[in-house]
């Protein structure tokens, strides 16, 4: 899968849309995110996340 490219040692990681449950809610309530990118980001525990906001 494409989120093992991600290096163990970032300090910064950006990311097209949000991890599931970190600003990831649409207005109909539901949840969105991608749990693996979740997953990925609690092992690597990078500085700094950045994401670019749904519309």
């Amino acid at each position: 899968m494409h989120w093992e490219l991600i290096p163990d040692d970032i300090d910064i990681l950006i990311t097209h849309g949000p991890a599931f449950g970190i600003l990831d809610r649409i207005k109909e309530g539901d949840k969105v995110g991608c749990q693996d990118l979740l997953d990925r980001s609690k092992a690597d525990k990078p500085q700094n996340s950045c994401l670019r906001s749904y519309p």
